[in-house]
């Protein structure tokens, strides 16, 4: 069954995020290596995380148990109005990024895949969630809940285990 994993938001300083976001919702703040976006942790290790990004991909993931669950929960939210979005993936993701009808991004995550901290409730490193590869030229894609634009790429995408992506109609 697919569920919130994961909301990733867009901020201008982590320090300050951080200590806001721990103090309204009790969360702590999972230690990770040096450069890795904070994340936030329920204390009881219940619920979904939250983790604070400087680049602007203010997002959910969506987690699934495994890569079966993940190509069936894709196709599913595709005949729902979703898009698959050209991304750069990194060569072990264990993430899909699409869009919503609306144009807002979020990931579909095997969260059986990789276990980042398996008693956090958070299953993925955010710091592998794709980027731009040598030569790659960006683009902004349409993001009304955000106000404006998100950040892709351009680079011939791929998608972990299958066909580079398409959109919904084939294109």
């Amino acid at each position: 069954m697919v569920r919130i994993g994961s909301v990733v938001l867009h901020v201008t300083d982590c320090r300050r995020a951080a200590e806001f976001w721990t103090e309204a919702l009790g969360y702590v703040r999972r230690e990770g290596p040096p450069g890795e976006s904070p994340v936030l942790v329920p204390k009881d290790g219940d619920g979904p995380t939250i983790t604070l990004d400087e680049t602007d991909r203010t997002h959910l993931d969506l987690y699934v148990a495994d890569e079966a669950e993940q190509r069936a929960e894709v196709e599913r939210l595709i005949s729902l109005g979703a898009e698959r979005v050209p991304w750069t993936y990194p060569e072990d993701a264990d993430f899909v990024v699409l869009a919503d009808p609306e144009g807002n991004l979020f990931c579909v995550v095997n969260a059986g895949r990789n276990r980042a901290v398996p008693d956090s409730g958070s299953r993925r490193d955010p710091s592998r969630h794709g980027s731009s590869a040598a030569g790659a030229e960006p683009v902004r894609m349409r993001t009304p809940a955000l106000g404006g634009d998100a950040q892709a790429w351009t680079d011939p995408p791929s998608e972990p285990g299958g066909d580079p992506p398409t959109r919904a109609d084939g294109v």
